[in-house]
């Protein structure tokens, strides 16, 4: 049963495809041509919803207006919308600007000034966050595999002791801290303290491909990058203005939070005791028992693990906000050009519509 709105869709669209020869080789059959396709394939394209204007109307006010007074619903809606907003400012200063770019423009203005911070610059900052904590997870997580692989097999400790023996780094490594001398030794309090001041270490992590280090400095790295998402995030998470959904960052952090007197081949023993094996192995046996594919990287044997010669890369997902932006150019709020986007006149309508209805 077609639900008040989809039935307005259907409506609009039904007033312009009725009398398509596409209609009608659909509902009888029939052979369909090219010119047939040239003349009318339009208007079955899902990319081109602009060739039904009315349908491409309701869309628009669908996307950006609730279908519901409840406030759960509502507060979605205004994100949302005001999500479409935030872009489109953004997309005003430097239409060629990526993705990634807003996301991160975004996370370094948050760390610098948490006042006067809206709801949706603080959900793509919790966002980004979240991401750089994976992607740190990750980057744990090949070190150790491939470590393990190094020694065929063997405990935390065994790999621990294999990092803990370098005590030279690569030129970006050394960017991490004012010193790397004795690190392994030194307590988390003395690694914040040197930690490279400023973002420098964001853009490390801007830039970073994993692959290109040894397990020892991809452990290095992922455990920088956790270290400065914790400390950069600290006033904002201080203030609450982030929810805490009590998963693998908020252990992390708490882990951190907890060790500032320990050293840091310590701290690091118990990030990938209880965040990164243990995560793995439980996600892993999960999908397993469901049915998915082996994706066990090692297993356990008392306190050893062997490596099952899977290799792992650490990266990052695909920004969402990327997503959002190819919705408003389907439906003709944004479109591309050839430098980037920019908003459309209906779009300017909504912009304007938005920044009133939730001004102040």
């Amino acid at each position: 049963m077609l639900k008040p709105r989809g039935t307005e869709i259907f409506d609009a669209m039904h007033k312009v495809l009725c009398d398509k020869k596409v209609t009608s080789l659909i509902e009888h059959g029939g052979t369909i041509t090219k010119d047939v396709v040239d003349e009318e394939g339009r208007y079955f394209s899902i990319n081109d919803t602009a060739s039904i204007e009315s349908e491409q109307r309701l869309l628009q006010q669908y996307f950006l207006t609730t279908y519901s007074n409840l406030d759960s619903i509502d507060s979605k809606y205004r994100r949302f919308s005001q999500t479409f907003n935030w872009i489109v400012d953004a997309i005003s200063e430097n239409n060629a600007i990526s993705t990634s770019q807003i996301i991160q423009e975004n996370f370094l203005q948050c760390v610098a000034n948490q006042s006067g911070r809206t709801d949706v610059e603080l959900g793509w900052f919790d966002y980004e966050l979240h991401r750089m904590v994976h992607y740190s997870m990750e980057s744990l997580l090949s070190a150790f595999t491939e470590e393990l692989v190094n020694l065929d097999g063997g405990s935390v400790n065994d790999v621990i002791a294999e990092w803990t023996s370098h005590q030279e780094f690569s030129i970006n490594a050394e960017r991490l801290s004012a010193s790397l001398k004795n690190i392994w030794q030194q307590p988390v309090a003395d690694l914040q303290t040197k930690m490279a001041q400023g973002d420098e270490i964001y853009e490390l992590y801007i830039k970073h491909n994993s692959g290109e280090y040894a397990p020892v400095e991809r452990a290095l790295f992922g455990f920088y990058f956790l270290l400065y998402a914790w400390h950069r995030s600290k006033a904002i998470r201080d203030l609450s203005l982030i929810d805490d959904y009590q998963d693998a960052l908020e252990s992390i952090f708490e882990i951190l939070d907890d060790a500032v007197n320990q050293s840091f081949d310590q701290v690091l023993q118990i990030i990938l005791h209880a965040i990164v094996i243990d995560r793995h192995l439980r996600t892993s046996l999960r999908k397993m028992a469901n049915g998915g594919d082996c994706s066990l990287r090692f297993y356990p044997e008392g306190k050893r693990y062997f490596p099952t010669n899977t290799y792992t890369g650490a990266g990052c997902s695909n920004s969402r906000l990327g997503n959002v932006i190819e919705m408003y150019v389907d439906i003709g709020l944004l479109r591309k050009t050839e430098v980037g986007k920019e908003i459309t006149h209906a779009g300017s309508d909504y912009y304007n519509m938005i920044k009133e209805r939730y001004a102040g």
